[in-house]
């Protein structure tokens, strides 16, 4: 709850904090006791947009390590691993993978 005894202090304040204030104080004389929550946004704060993807990072090693996937053969595996649907459906031919990852066919 907003108190009029409270004070603002999480850096720069656009004004909402203030706007929260009059209308807590506006609410509380027509309507009795009220609450008010008040979510702000940090600036430069961004959530993921991009594929998110859980691998078994015992399993990416040893294909790294043992293997020694290059780094052209984990970019493949990486585009596949990106494009899976649910239940690790996915539907990609080599000419599609080899065009947009910019390497030639045999590489894929």
């Amino acid at each position: 709850m907003l108190h009029e005894d409270y004070e603002y202090s999480g850096g720069k304040d656009d004004g909402s904090f203030k706007k929260a204030q009059e209308l807590l104080k506006r609410r509380t004389k027509s309507h009795g006791t009220q609450q008010v929550n008040v979510f702000m946004k940090k600036e430069g704060v961004s959530t993921i947009k991009q594929p998110f993807v859980m691998a078994m990072t015992g399993a990416m090693n040893k294909m790294i390590n043992e293997y020694k996937v290059t780094t052209s053969e984990l970019r493949v595996v990486l585009y596949i691993v990106e494009r899976m649907q649910f239940g690790n459906l996915f539907c990609l031919n080599q000419k599609n993978i080899a065009t947009d990852l910019e390497i030639s066919q045999p590489m894929v």
